[in-house]
């Protein structure tokens, strides 16, 4: 071989490695690039990430307390007509005599002004004619 196929040889791999030297700096950039971009997504998917956790525990919070109101008046809805159950029965368990029983004197008294000399008015809430 002579010295002229050793230098173009030479010269050729220098070549070769200029420009493989050049296309491995492009890919850098260009990696360094993609790098940089995702790592900016990642952070505004973080924040929005963070802005849906809060917005997710305030729901939790929310569907707590209504979960505890909702508790508490169902529990008071139940009392109401547990109530209301004892008093209907009572009210049928008494005796239909009582309403021609006459009212103590203090109730009379409380109708008085419904009243005039001569008894009930015909214009009373519950005249003796309706009786």
């Amino acid at each position: 071989m002579s010295i002229k196929h050793l230098a173009i040889i030479i010269s050729y791999g220098v070549v070769c490695f200029v420009l493989s030297l050049a296309f491995v700096q492009c890919s850098a950039k260009n990696a360094q690039k993609q790098v940089s971009e995702a790592r900016s997504e990642a952070e505004s998917f973080r924040a929005a990430l963070g802005m849906a956790e809060a917005e997710n525990r305030n729901l939790r919070e929310n569907m707590a307390k209504y979960d505890g109101v909702l508790k508490q008046a169902i529990s008071a809805i139940e009392k109401a007509y547990e109530s209301h159950v004892e008093r209907v029965e009572k009210i049928h368990d008494l005796p239909d005599d009582w309403l021609q029983c006459e009212l103590p004197s203090e109730l009379q008294d409380l109708f008085a002004g419904y009243c005039d000399a001569d008894g009930c008015s015909k214009t009373a809430i519950g005249s003796a004619d309706s009786m």
